[in-house]
C-alpha cells in the first residue's frame, strides 16, 4: 500500500510491501524490495528535487535528482 503527504513545497509517497515481491537481479535472482520512498520537492519555481529511497532484503540505496526548468 501508498501513502502519500504534502507538507510545505514537498511531496512525499511511501510504498510499503506486505506480499513478498522478487525480481530477477544477481545470479541468485533474488532481490526482494521492502520499502520504497519517493520525495518531490520544489525550492523555487524553476527547480524540483527528487530524492529516491529503496530498503532491499541486501541494502538501503538512495538517489537524488536535480531538475531545472529551461523554458516557460
Amino acid at each position: 500500500m501508498e501513502q502519500g503527504q504534502v507538507k510545505g513545497n514537498m511531496m512525499t509517497f511511501h510504498l510499503k510491501q506486505f506480499l513478498r515481491r522478487s525480481f530477477d537481479v544477481g545470479a541468485r535472482n533474488d532481490l526482494e524490495i521492502r520499502e520504497f520512498e519517493r520525495q518531490f520537492e520544489m525550492p523555487s519555481y524553476n527547480q524540483m528535487i527528487m530524492k529516491v529511497r529503496a530498503e532491499t532484503n541486501a541494502d538501503t540505496e538512495g538517489f537524488t535528482a536535480m531538475y531545472k526548468r529551461l523554458m516557460g
